[in-house]
């Protein structure tokens, strides 16, 4: 801390953007061989429209402190029938973005990190983690839509879940080669013995995890 500077702005910054398109035909036959009824079958078609957008951030203000947030977001830009209530309300809760359909929301992650490693001495470290994590996910091809307002009243909704989780760490590192040469020098037996040792590790790690099915 007395030799260490304040940096104001972050590490690092990244952005990402990825739109995919994959369209796949399957068709299932009775046998392996060629039959003349093999005209009339007709291939399941599976398409996947998806755009991925992340973005992350990173800031160390001084050395021993790291801090790190991500965000996640996956849009689906297929567009569903609307012979069924899902669907209805799928293309009901489609948005636009600069005049441009972009979709419903079907994911979305939300993360963040504090690292906080303070340096005593060489042959003491300890440190303090904490990390949450957030995740919506929606169904928009099975499952019933879900009221706000119970079973009679209240608009609908897209089925969601919603998973929560938090976990604190705290640790110590102890080396004791490295006290031992500070004790007893580095010519000692003694230091030479502890020398073998590998450093000692000391964790207590707690983790809070939730899940809200049909949020």
């Amino acid at each position: 801390i007395a030799n260490g500077r304040f940096a104001p702005w972050p590490t690092s910054v990244r952005f990402g953007s990825t739109l995919s398109r994959a369209v796949s035909d399957f068709t299932s036959y009775s046998v392996p061989l060629e039959r003349a009824s093999d005209t009339l079958l007709r291939p399941v078609t599976a398409i996947q429209h998806l755009w991925r957008n992340d973005a992350s951030i990173g800031w160390q203000p001084i050395g021993m402190l790291a801090v790190t947030g991500n965000w996640q977001s996956t849009r689906d830009l297929r567009r569903y029938a609307d012979s069924t209530s899902l669907g209805r309300l799928a293309g009901a809760s489609r948005r636009e973005f600069a005049g441009m359909d972009v979709g419903v929301e079907r994911d979305r992650a939300i993360t963040s990190v504090v690292n906080l490693t303070p340096r005593f001495t060489s042959w003491l470290r300890p440190r303090l983690g904490t990390s949450s994590s957030f995740l919506l996910s929606r169904s928009l091809t099975s499952r019933n839509p879900v009221r706000v307002l119970g079973d009679t009243a209240g608009a609908y909704i897209l089925p969601q879940t919603v998973n929560n989780s938090r976990t604190i760490e705290l640790g110590l590192s102890v080396d004791p080669s490295m006290l031992a040469r500070r004790l007893l020098g580095d010519s000692s037996r003694a230091s030479r013995w502890f020398g073998q040792l590998r450093p000692i590790e000391f964790s207590r790690r707690r983790t809070r995890q939730s899940t809200f099915d049909l949020a």
